[in-house]
């Protein structure tokens, strides 16, 4: 189809004088604008093969020259006029469509077709890709591509950006392999803001088309785990709007699991999600929308049945987030304190769709009957769900659910079932009004037989049915009397025949046996047996002592030799205790349950059961406590609060004070069950307030370095409420918790054979294998404010002086300090300069005390002059004295020194530190250090000398188990060597006065080309600090192997003695200088 220049002229011409129409004051301009294309199109025109167009010109132009010298008025009409004569002229010239049968047509009329908007834009399209600009278009996005990979954050994002928008008009372009390679590359970026372009870049292209979900779908989703806030939030709204724009996308289930974990996230996040979910899932539908209430259904049934492995309590916490009442506030005036009201109830659109919800559930559950076991399952655990928030729902659906107790369906989930279905009516019956008797006799039948012939879960949630029911409807005790009489009488028969001696413990272990003692400890939970009602009449009830006399029996089968009797009892005396907590305070259970948790032979598993049980009385006496202010609200202003609940948050706070030291010496146990649950046990105490908070600091703290994820996460997180409700009190307690870090770690690092290997404070974690601080959540916690932070490091470089603190626990420590995670530039340089400061002070004294306690020089003269001149190991041998102790101390204290030097050219190298930077550096300076550090990809931290020296100690044990141990003449010769490289590290350690960058060039330069003849390489170039770090060479093993002209030759360092006076004395000012400048930051402090 070819198209004439004509119809586009047209098309511009009309344009312009449609805008002047709107505005007849800018006919000038009009006119400059249709002569200017006039001229343009000339050679087009001119090419036409009627005269009329030439024609219709020259009039226009003397109609132009004529307007110019008239009136506007008279311009206007005129113009207006020739215009319209124009464009009739163009309209008639371009016909729709040829006629039919026509044959002659004009040379001129080339358009047989009519031009809409589309065509228009195709053609100008097509125009727009032979301009040179367009033509460019591929070498402009390779460099915007190339771009991306620049060192500067902010020029990376503003290339993910730019690719964002270009994306935006053309999301094929993401189709290209290098950019997808380029976006993938971003998803990682170490930047907060790149990685949060290449997600938005991402987002806009799968939204635009349902097939390319999937391409990126995987790697879209893993960013919801994103340490970044903004990162995560984004990712959320993507997927939000993934699940809203294509319902029947087959992985929504899957994106609803994954956004509902992050809804105990970042307050903000948490706000999100929530809104996602009340979008998604709970605004009404139409009533006769029956399609899509089913497809809600559908997709909560499905999230449920993924979570089952996982658990559903994040789907019940957003569900609680969602119905959760505002709490009552309290109007201060003056010293009196009124108590306002707000509105508890969650909004009407929210319980309306909730109730479509339930409704639809349980018309599909009545669906899915003898179907689909998981299916069913899936249903009936989002019922609970439902109900647990919000019982109302599913009170006129109670009788339909209760036949449902004896549905008979793959064993696999009927336990799972008849719990939920137990559970669901626990909490629906007592709110039905007037429930016939033929129902309610009918649940207590059923579920007394599920109480007599299912598993221990079954048995819980069928007792703690009755108990609601029992204690709250119907009061028929008689039931649960002939119940427990009928258990009890197994137990206290097998006991009896024990203890005469009739039959062996381990002949009593039958089912029954076992039901009976379950049973009766699930009893005693859910009913108070020291109640009038409960206990019946003198004649046909139980006897007052029943609680003594169940407590006496279930601790003689506590002491039996049977393992699994033992067990079996200590579970049910913990169900005993719930309603019989007086008993926890008997000094038997008191030295039962001490003697358990803090036994090294007793199995994980008796610890574990003695936690659950006060973890569940814990529990229990909370939701008692809440109930009780649930009837004092009812009550308004006839009782106390707090007097009412002192009684029963006193005595859980005295019971938990007997067993706490024993709880948080579990902390250190090598099960991780044991752990988990000691940490469980430590966060409701702390969420109940039983225990000052500043006790349990120091074993958090050691817990956030477990590698079983869920537990060193519940530690981080009650960290984070202390630090955030108690300001100081985790700095307070940094030392003792570091010390148990380590206690922890030396017993978790055991390899399979039982041996002990070196303690590092460095883990490799994360997809991507980063190497990071086992306690590095503890210094993110504390890197807040600088105070907190300086103190953290300040406490620990202290340690590192400390003649109680071992090289492992040292090793330990600096590998934390090596891989914190430093933020700005003042962290890292802050402890550079607490190092060389500790050096510089530690250092000076082990060198004076060497000198101190070796024999006085033969030679004349002041002796300490010709110590400092003192290089040969053979001089300074045949002076060593015969009491060896003080030596080999100065010594092994020497290797705190060596450690932190090796940590310093560690950090330089990582965080691209000068030595002049570190000069530089004042801790006083208020905003100069405060900008971002990038940390670089080197090395592992490694001091080989360190660890040496600590395989030598565990393999011997000389230096720490025997100080007078007789030392062989390589082995002295070898304290000689660490001498003399300690004091060439003690003067090198600080640069020359002269901070220029040509004496920094200057002095590496030298240092490179001495380096491989000295025997102890000193490298200040960071390129190389890992070579220098290793090259400490200070073990008893490497010398020894070694000829003893070897030996010699390499201590000798070759140093002009003038040059090593004068950088002496250099050092002594340096130092005198540095000490100043701490006592001024202190005093400014």
């Amino acid at each position: 189809m070819k198209h004439h220049p004509i119809a586009l002229y047209t098309g511009t011409t009309y344009s312009i004088v449609v805008g002047a129409r709107s505005k007849p004051n800018s006919v000038k301009v009009v006119q400059k604008q249709l002569c200017a294309r006039k001229y343009r199109c000339r050679e087009y025109l001119d090419t036409s093969d009627s005269g009329s167009c030439d024609e219709i010109d020259t009039d226009t132009k003397k109609k132009g020259i004529h307007c110019m010298e008239s009136n506007h008025f008279e311009l206007n009409i005129k113009i207006f006029n020739a215009l319209e004569a124009r464009k009739q002229y163009f309209i008639n010239k371009i016909k729709p469509f040829s006629v039919f049968g026509e044959q002659n047509h004009s040379s001129n009329q080339h358009i047989k077709t009519y031009i809409d908007y589309n065509n228009a834009q195709l053609i100008a399209q097509y125009l727009a890709t032979k301009r040179p600009f367009s033509q460019s278009f591929d070498g402009c996005l390779k460099k915007i591509i190339l771009v991306v990979n620049e060192p500067s954050i902010a020029v990376r994002t503003r290339a993910m950006k730019c690719l964002a928008n270009i994306v935006e008009v053309d999301p094929l372009v993401l189709k290209r392999k290098d950019m997808q390679m380029g976006v993938n590359q971003k998803f990682l970026d170490t930047a907060i803001s790149v990685r949060e372009a290449a997600v938005d870049l991402v987002g806009k292209f799968v939204l635009s088309n349902q097939d390319l979900i999937d391409q990126y779908y995987d790697m879209l989703s893993t960013r919801i785990l994103d340490t970044g806030v903004s990162v995560r939030k984004r990712v959320i709204k993507i997927l939000r709007d993934i699940c809203l724009e294509y319902p029947d996308f087959a992985k929504i289930p899957e994106i609803c699991v994954k956004m509902i974990r992050r809804v105990h996230d970042e307050e903000g996040i948490q706000k999100l999600v929530t809104e996602v979910f009340m979008k998604m899932w709970f605004t009404p539908c139409i009533k006769n929308d029956k399609i899509g209430i089913q497809r809600k259904i559908n997709h909560m049934i499905d999230v449920v049945n993924t979570s089952h492995d996982t658990g559903t309590t994040w789907l019940e916490g957003l569900l609680m987030s969602i119905f959760k009442p505002r709490d009552n506030m309290l109007k201060s005036e003056g010293f009196t304190q009124e108590l306002i009201k707000k509105n508890t109830e969650p909004p009407m659109d929210i319980v309306i769709a909730c109730q479509q919800l339930a409704d639809g559930l349980v018309d599909r559950l009545i669906e899915l009957e003898d179907t689909d076991n998981s299916r069913m399952l899936g249903c009936i655990t989002t019922l609970h769900l439902l109900a647990k928030v919000r019982p109302q729902l599913l009170v006129k659906h109670a009788i339909t659910i209760e036949p449902y107790l004896n549905i008979k369906c793959h064993s696999a989930t009927a336990a799972k079932f008849i719990c939920a279905v137990a559970d669901i009516l626990e909490k629906v019956v007592p709110l039905v009004n007037n429930a016939s008797e033929s129902f309610l006799a009918s649940l207590e039948e059923h579920l007394m037989l599920l109480v007599v012939s299912r598993n221990q879960a079954e048995v819980t949630s069928c007792v703690s049915c009755l108990g609601a029911l029992v204690n709250k409807i119907t009061h028929n005790f008689k039931l649960i009397r002939d119940c427990f009489q009928k258990f009890y009488r197994v137990l206290d028969g097998s006991r009896s025949q024990v203890m005469q001696g009739n039959i062996s413990v381990n002949n009593i272990y039958t089912p029954s046996f076992r039901r009976s003692l379950f049973t009766i400890g699930i009893l005693m939970r859910y009913f108070d047996f020291k109640s009038p009602i409960a206990l019946g009449e003198t004649n046909d009830g139980l006897p007052v002592s029943i609680c003594e006399d169940v407590f006496h029996c279930l601790m003689f089968f506590c002491r039996c030799t049977n393992q699994e009797i033992r067990k079996q009892a200590l579970i049910s005396l913990g169900s005993f205790c719930v309603l019989n907590d007086a008993y926890l305070t008997r000094s038997e259970l008191k030295n039962l349950y001490c003697e358990i948790l803090s036994s090294i032979s007793n199995d994980a598993g008796f610890k574990i059961i003695c936690m659950r049980n006060i973890w569940i009385y814990l529990t229990e006496s909370e939701m008692f406590m809440h109930n009780k202010e649930k009837e004092w609200e009812k009550q308004s202003k006839h009782e106390d609060l707090k007097e009412m609940n002192d009684v029963s948050s006193g005595m859980a706070s005295r019971i938990i004070q007997l067993y706490l030291e024993e709880i948080l010496e579990c902390f250190l146990n090598r099960d991780d069950t044991v752990r988990l649950w000691a940490v469980k046990v430590i966060q409701i105490v702390l969420r109940q307030g039983l225990v000052h908070p500043v006790r349990m600091v120091p074993y958090l703290i050691c817990l956030s370095t477990d590698h079983r994820i869920e537990s060193a996460h519940r530690a981080d997180a009650l960290l984070k409420d202390i630090d955030k409700t108690y300001s100081g009190f985790v700095n307070m307690k940094v030392q003792f918790g570091l010390q148990l870090c380590f206690k922890l770690q030396k017993i978790l690092q055991i390899n399979n054979r039982g041996k002990l290997e070196i303690i590092r404070g460095y883990a490799n974690r994360g997809p991507d294998n980063t190497t990071t601080a086992l306690n590095d959540f503890l210094y993110t916690l504390l890197r807040t404010t600088k105070p907190q932070r300086r103190a953290l490091v300040q406490t620990v470089t202290k340690q590192f002086d400390d003649q109680k603190t071992s090289l492992q626990q040292m090793l330990y420590i600096a590998d934390n300090l090596a891989y914190f995670p430093y933020v700005v530039q003042d962290e890292p340089l802050y402890l550079i300069h607490q190092i060389d400061l500790l050096i510089s002070m530690a250092g000076t004294h082990l060198l004076a005390t060497f000198k101190e306690h070796i024999k006085p020089s033969d030679k004349e003269g002041d002796v300490l002059e010709d110590d400092d001149d003192v290089e040969d190991p053979q001089v300074l041998f045949n002076r060593l004295p015969e009491d060896m102790t003080e030596i080999i101390k100065c010594m092994t204290s020497a290797q705190a020194c060596m450690l932190l030097l090796i940590l310093k050219d560690h950090l330089k190298e990582m965080y691209a530190i000068t030595d002049s930077k570190i000069s530089r550096y004042s801790p006083s300076e208020q905003k100069l250090y405060e900008k971002a550090v990038t940390r670089k990809s080197v090395i592992d931290f490694n001091p080989k000398t360190t660890i040496d020296v600590i395989k030598k100690q565990m393999s011997q044990e000389k230096l720490s188990t025997d100080i007078h141990f007789t030392f062989t003449q390589e082995e002295k010769l070898d304290l000689v060597v660490k001498y003399l490289d300690f004091k060439q590290l003690m003067l090198k350690l600080d640069p020359d006065d002269g901070d220029s960058d040509a004496d920094e060039s200057r002095d590496k330069s030298i240092s490179n080309i001495s380096a491989p003849s000295d025997g102890v390489r000193f490298i200040n170039s960071t390129k190389n600090s890992h070579t220098a770090g290793d090259g400490y060479s200070l073990t008893v093993t490497d010398v020894v192997d070694m000829p003893m002209s070897h030996i010699v030759k390499a201590s000798i360092l070759p140093s002009k003695p003038s040059g090593r006076k004068t950088n002496q004395v250099r050092t002594k000012k340096k130092r005198r200088k540095i000490d100043s400048t701490d006592d001024e930051i202190s005093d400014a402090e």
